[in-house]
């Protein structure tokens, strides 16, 4: 019987050329400003389109990069280059946006900008491991961790230690994983950070479930529902989940039910449909599992309608079997097999 567990991470979509009408309206509205105020003006003017309408964000820098090149502004053109890769990177275009966050970190290290070597760092590392590029993604998180050492950033630190660990993870070495969420939690804790405390303490506990350590697990996310409760109200909701299957897995399966209760009444209050639907399916595995087959099937197809309203593709696939194990179970074999 399949349950959701969540572990929190800190962007295939091909851009096509914008009209030149953009670039010719910011030129002229900006003509009066001096250079640097009006490169800076055009790279900000960006940031509007770069989520819905890349391709004219990715016009503006390009032509933010072009006056910074003209007026010799350093700053403009690292600026420029950033946010070129911060375009393709957020829409996964990860080739090109590892090529311009190249570009940016050479022009920073030969300026000696050392705070921003550390962000374009960081940068390249999160475009690498978009790629599956794990052992770089490590590399260059080291370099980023080893810059933020140097000019005494905790914050920085604790989330570079953060993503170090969700690498880790990915590559399935649950122990560097840990060392490497305990490291950030520590600086995490000394920031007095609770956002990131709770970020950190739900992803050593999603190890300790992995690991099998229910007890460990449940202790860990309890804390996260601490932490979380006044500043992250979807990880609240993941936090919910987690302690009913951690509960669910000790079989105690009143408990779970409770906290299964407690995610589904948070993702209906949040609007999260993937949320209310999880907590949804989790609850009918709990009824499934009491042989209340008819509560359990009633619970899968609300989950499964849910998710199809979502176009969620592989949770409906994961609601349906469930909805199947119930039909085996009251001996409707022929509903089971369809």
């Amino acid at each position: 019987m399949k349950q959701s567990i969540f572990l929190i991470f800190l962007f295939l979509i091909f851009l096509q050329p914008a009209k030149a009408g953009v670039t010719d309206s910011i030129l002229k509205e900006t003509s009066h400003l001096a250079d640097t105020v009006r490169i800076q003006t055009i790279n900000k003017t960006s940031g509007s389109y770069r989520i819905h309408q890349p391709n004219k964000a990715i016009l503006l820098n390009n032509l933010a990069l072009s006056l910074s090149e003209k007026a010799n502004y350093t700053q403009g053109k690292i600026k420029s280059l950033l946010l070129l890769g911060y375009s393709y990177h957020y829409h996964q275009v990860n080739d090109s946006a590892i090529y311009y966050y190249q570009q940016a970190l050479q022009l920073a290290k030969k300026h000696g900008l050392k705070r921003q070597v550390a962000i374009y760092h960081g940068s390249l590392s999160i475009s690498l491991f978009q790629i599956n590029k794990y052992n770089k993604a490590i590399e260059y998180y080291e370099k980023t961790l080893q810059n933020f050492i140097e000019l005494k950033d905790l914050s920085g630190q604790a989330k570079c230690y953060a993503n170090i660990g969700n690498v880790y993870n990915e590559t399935g070495e649950n122990m560097k994983a840990m060392e490497s969420y305990l490291s950030s939690l520590a600086l995490s804790e000394e920031l007095e950070n609770e956002d990131l405390i709770a970020t950190n303490t739900n992803n050593i506990a999603i190890i300790y479930l992995d690991l099998g350590d229910y007890r460990k697990a449940l202790e860990y996310h309890l804390k996260v529902v601490k932490y979380s409760k006044n500043t992250n109200q979807r990880l609240l909701a993941d936090a919910y989940n987690n302690i009913g299957m951690s509960y669910a897995e000790l079989n105690m399966l009143d408990s779970a039910e409770i906290y299964y209760k407690k995610a589904l009444k948070l993702g209906e209050a949040i609007a999260s449909k993937e949320k209310y639907a999880l907590a949804m399916n989790n609850l009918g595995v709990v009824y499934y599992d009491k042989k209340m087959f008819d509560k359990a099937y009633t619970y899968f197809k609300n989950a499964f309608q849910v998710a199809a309203e979502c176009q969620n593709i592989r949770a409906m696939a994961m609601y349906q079997n469930n909805m199947a194990s119930c039909y085996f179970e009251n001996g409707k074999y022929e509903k089971a097999i369809e």
